[in-house]
């Protein structure tokens, strides 16, 4: 990174003045000269010293101002002069910016001299700085200005770079509205609080404060971190930009009721910088649950036009509004709470594919038994069509969230389908609270179960179930509801059979089974079909049980003189698997 001075030349018949900065003085009639002096004897040397100068500027003050410049720099090839010709037409003003844009090169550390600039320069030169600092990374040390003292013939000279960061905190809080990063915002705060005087820096700490909560937030948001995990989600990020925007309101409150020092002034433009960038993230802050957080972070997203965390947000606020609608007072943030919404939802997307022919959904029940009435309460409270766009929202989600490498060629990115999503959510919402009065009781809800599962039970083994003793066909009907068995022959399995067979037989049995809408099945026979047949049963939630017996053993001596030993079964009761 090189250290570098620019300066233009004028044409005026410059005074002798004794400029002053930091406790320093020169007597020179070029400022030029005694600010490379001033900042010479302060340590600060210089890589490349540009001048930009006309031919008029040339022509009248370029030799003694070399000659003086020499005495500081004896190394001449420090000093670059560049040629310019200033004229007001639309090229020539062009070329003016790129002649001083290709003098900078990338990482320079740039001191700029302004005073002797042109009328037009303060609009070309803030641009230009704009420009190069992000296109060359460049970094701005000073902008240094001079002013006439016709008085005393003692000017002090001016550092304007407050004016540089100010317009780069206003970029930087654009750049946070337009994306949703605040990092930026908080390294410019950190920036001009360390240029103050030690003794000066408690004016700017409720501002660092703010901007680094806001920066905060503006992480968890754009990792879409929801929800209740202490420091790191939106929830707790929220609260605390909240409180410290609180705090900074009551400091400039005080600021305002007395006179207040010129850091103090300086910070003031910061603080209604992070209080305009605050504004677009207020909805968000406030205090408000998990649904209202979501609803609102998704509008955040859209117009940020982040559709990852966008899509995100929306599928899971929804799941959030139907946890809070249909287990009122559960946690929402449960993990098989919320499976077991998502598990109705697939049920009644499966629903809508059939054009609302009703189905067996047993399929889709949730694995915890706990959370079945749940399921039935969405299922039979809500309208398959309604819910289609959220099969929909989970789609394009995955798309993404796969980083496209699969064939769903449908799910385009879409920032207006979200809108549009958002808006189908709260239809949904709305239609839901409106008829919150038709929702199932839990008490209903498990009624609907029991009838449902009352049915037959299937034995599926290789024990008749004619031959059951009474115990075990009264613990049969305790399970389904009904004296009802039928028995469906457990098959052969012939050991010359391989693995694939053995899926395929499983498949068909299984079948076969359901085919009797059973309420529970006892399977028992050959380890790899029997294992084979369970798992498929589960996975269509039918319990599925094995009997547990007891032995007893007797005793006799034959005719002949030999003991026979009789061995009975006495049935104790069924296990699930």
């Amino acid at each position: 990174m090189a250290n570098i001075y620019m300066a233009l030349l004028g044409t005026g018949a410059y005074e002798e003045m004794t400029y002053r900065y930091e406790g320093l003085e020169c007597t020179t009639c070029y400022i030029q000269e005694a600010l490379l002096e001033m900042l010479q004897k302060q340590g600060v040397g210089f890589d490349r010293i540009i001048f930009f100068l006309t031919e008029q500027a040339r022509a009248k003050h370029w030799d003694a101002l070399l000659a003086r410049i020499l005495r500081l720099y004896p190394d001449r090839s420090v000093i670059r002069e560049i040629g310019i010709d200033f004229n007001e037409s639309r090229a020539g003003l062009l070329n003016m910016f790129h002649t001083m844009y290709d003098a900078m090169e990338k990482d320079d550390c740039v001191t700029f001299d302004i005073t002797h600039s042109f009328r037009s320069m303060p609009a070309l030169f803030f641009p230009l700085m704009s420009y190069a600092k992000e296109m060359k990374q460049i970094t701005v040390d000073h902008i240094f200005y001079g002013p006439y003292d016709n008085v005393t013939k003692r000017p002090k000279v001016i550092d304007l770079k407050i004016y540089e960061r100010i317009m780069t905190c206003s970029g930087a809080a654009h750049s946070f509205i337009r994306t949703g990063n605040a990092a930026e915002i908080l390294d410019i705060v950190k920036s001009q609080q360390s240029s103050m005087p030690e003794e000066e820096r408690r004016a700017m700490n409720n501002t660092k404060r703010a901007a680094g909560k806001l920066s905060e937030l503006s992480t968890h948001l754009l990792l879409c971190l929801s929800g209740d995990h202490g420091k790191n989600c939106i929830s707790d990020s929220a609260k605390r930009v909240r409180n410290t925007m609180a705090d900074l309101r009551v400091e400039q409150a005080e600021r305002q009721s007395r006179e207040m020092s010129s850091y103090e002034k300086e910070a003031a433009f910061f603080d209604e910088l992070i209080e305009h960038v605050y504004d677009s993230v207020r909805d968000i802050t406030a205090e408000q649950g998990f649904f209202a957080e979501g609803m609102a972070a998704v509008q955040w997203y859209i117009g940020k036009g982040h559709l990852m965390q966008g899509y995100s947000a929306l599928r899971e606020t929804i799941i959030t509004f139907l946890c809070d609608t249909y287990a009122p007072g559960a946690d929402c943030q449960d993990i098989r709470l919320r499976g077991a919404v998502e598990c109705a939802l697939s049920a009644l997307n499966e629903e809508n594919k059939t054009r609302g022919v009703k189905q067996d959904v047993s399929n889709f029940y949730p694995s915890d038994e706990k959370y079945l009435p749940l399921f039935i309460k969405i299922y039979s409270h809500i309208e398959p069509q309604a819910v289609t766009f959220v099969g929909e929202l989970l789609n394009r989600r995955n798309f993404m969230d796969h980083f496209g490498m699969n064939r769903d060629t449908n799910a385009k990115p879409d920032i207006n389908y979200l809108e549009k999503c958002y808006e189908q959510a709260k239809a949904l919402f709305d239609d839901i609270r409106q008829r919150r009065g038709e929702i199932l009781t839990d008490e209903a809800a498990q009624k609907q179960i029991s009838a449902a599962r009352t049915g037959v039970f299937v034995n599926f083994s290789n024990h008749p179930s004619e031959g059951w003793d009474a115990a075990q066909k009264q613990a049969a009907a305790a399970l389904c509801g009904t004296d009802r068995i039928v028995d469906v022959p457990f098959p052969d399995v012939s050991p010359e059979l391989g693995e694939a067979d053995i899926r395929q037989l499983a498949k068909d049995c299984a079948a076969k089974i359901a085919a009797e809408q059973p309420a529970a099945v006892m399977c028992m026979g050959e380890f790899g079909l029997c294992y084979q047949v369970v798992s498929a049963l589960k996975k269509r939630r039918i319990p599925v049980v094995y009997s547990c017996s007891e032995r007893e053993s007797q005793e006799r001596i034959s005719e002949q003189g030999t003991v026979e030993k009789t061995s009975v079964f006495r049935f104790r009761g069924f296990r699930s698997y």
